[in-house]
């Protein structure tokens, strides 16, 4: 092409499209098999060991390529694009649950749904530029995008993958979760607002509270304590005084505040009352046997649906494993013989769940704890963000470490991955072609020099594992090194 041949130095596009295969293991779930299960009256007993699965399919996957190659000013700089579209049905999956009436439990494989993914990559790169002397330089880089989504789904498989519906958040476990129409490393759990600064009692509108710990303030005169009396010096320590200090009510919740005590809102802010507007407390699973009242000191969970209690259908969505963009980026430069090399990588948009932290926040056993839990709740009127100790060693019942996104921190990062300085020495000096040296490089590295990151774990770099959530157990951090290497040749 005349009009672009002093700029566009190669242009290419390709394409691909096919169908890829698994199958459901080594081809005998077709078959029924039997074995011998002793004996009865002198006979010999066969019983069956599966049930035959004759309607079972390969998984299929259809993959849908476009890439695109171009060069510019003499391959001066050079880009490449890659979009993708892979869909896979009849997805194979393992033990289906199913009526034991049957004989078994479970079925050994089925095909269970449809997933979806689709993205780019996109690739940069120069050859040398900015000569100046004995100086120039080269850049390279690369970003991706992926998109993974359920688009269909077994309800059986969803029901053994996300829990029956007896199912409610406990402490220490992030539910595995499967839901149509999102991706899977999908994060869920409870909205975590703070802890609550006063227990029950200490909310300052029943009279029994009233009569224990004192009235509001009374104008700009003072504080009216308990039995009417007045102390100048001191404020009254209930959740009603606080909220008026503040400029705010109790009973209403405005946008955007966090409840002092654990009362029921309802969808307006108002505080729920009984009949003889005494306020609601706040539960754990009210309706089960194990219910449990807030206290003060104890987590604040979102009451999503309002119902004066916090379970599983409070659990939203809190967050995706998978990052929205990845990659990395580098450059050399040159100067004389000498040549500088570096690289880094990143990650962007993703979410990780700190089992670490998780653990040595909650304080649910005597096992040691993170320094941050000395900034725990003691005592009524306290504002933290750490809630209270409660150890289940000595008895105690707490809820203060369910799954919520207090523990799920975001996962972006940049890391230097490595840093090179090499000189190649000049072997047409004379005491190197004396000794019949015709390659003489020396090299010194410098890898996983330094990571950028808000996540407080180790290392941010952490991938999700199947279905499940990006977890961090507070794995081994990727060691710094430092290394020098000599090339030569004869």
């Amino acid at each position: 092409m005349q009009w672009s041949k002093d700029w566009l130095s190669m242009l290419a596009v390709r394409g691909s499209w096919g169908i890829t295969g698994l199958s459901a293991g080594s081809g005998s779930n077709q078959y029924n098999k039997y074995a011998t299960n002793g004996y009865y009256n002198g006979h010999q007993v066969i019983r069956p060991e599966n049930l035959s699965l004759s309607e079972l399919r390969w998984e299929k996957t259809r993959k849908m390529n476009l890439g695109f190659n171009a060069g510019f000013f003499n391959d001066l700089v050079t880009f490449e694009v890659e979009v993708y579209d892979h869909r896979t049905t009849d997805l194979l999956m393992d033990n289906l649950r199913i009526a034991s009436a049957n004989g078994f439990a479970s079925l050994a494989k089925v095909n269970a749904g449809v997933l979806r993914n689709k993205g780019w990559e996109l690739n940069f790169s120069t050859s040398r530029i900015c000569k100046v002397g004995k100086f120039a330089m080269k850049l390279r880089a690369n970003i991706a995008q992926n998109f993974n989504e359920v688009e269909e789904m077994n309800p059986l498989i969803l029901e053994s993958l996300n829990g029956s519906e007896t199912y409610q958040p406990g402490n220490l476990a992030y539910n595995q979760r499967v839901q149509i129409g999102n991706a899977l490393g999908s994060i869920y759990g409870l909205h975590y607002l703070g802890v609550y600064k006063y227990d029950y009692d200490h909310n300052g509108i029943t009279n029994q509270s009233v009569a224990s710990y004192g009235y509001a303030e009374e104008g700009n005169s003072g504080y009216a304590g308990a039995n009417g009396q007045i102390n100048y010096n001191e404020p009254i320590n209930t959740a009603a005084a606080d909220a008026r200090r503040q400029g705010r009510q109790l009973e209403q919740l405005g946008a955007n505040e966090v409840p002092l005590c654990p009362i029921a809102y309802d969808a307006d802010g108002r505080m729920l009352t009984d009949a003889k507007g005494i306020p609601l407390p706040l539960y754990y699973c009210y309706n089960e046997g194990y219910r449990y009242q807030f206290q003060g000191g104890d987590a604040i969970y979102e009451d999503i649906n309002h119902d004066g209690q916090i379970d599983r259908y409070d659990m939203v969505y809190l967050g995706n494993s998978n990052p929205k963009c990845n990659g990395g980026f580098g450059l050399n430069i040159f100067y004389g013989r000498f040549s500088l090399n570096a690289g880094f990588n990143f990650r962007m948009g993703n979410q990780i769940v700190n089992m670490a932290r998780m653990n040595l926040e909650s304080m649910l056993n005597n096992k040691n704890q993170s320094f941050a839990t000395t900034w725990r709740w003691r005592k009524n009127g306290d504002e933290t963000v750490i809630p209270r100790a409660l150890s289940n060693v000595n008895g105690y019942r707490s809820y203060n470490s369910l799954p919520s996104d207090r523990y799920v921190e975001d996962g972006d990062y940049l890391r230097l991955q490595y840093i090179q300085l090499s000189y190649d020495f000049d072997t047409k000096k004379p005491f190197l072609k004396k000794m019949g040296i015709n390659q003489l490089k020396l090299f010194a590295s410098l890898n996983n020099l330094w990571c950028w990151t808000k996540y407080t774990g180790v290392d941010p770099d952490v991938s999700p594992q199947g279905f499940a959530v990006c977890r961090d157990n507070n794995r081994t951090p990727r060691s710094k090194s430092f290394t020098c290497s000599l090339t030569l040749g004869f």
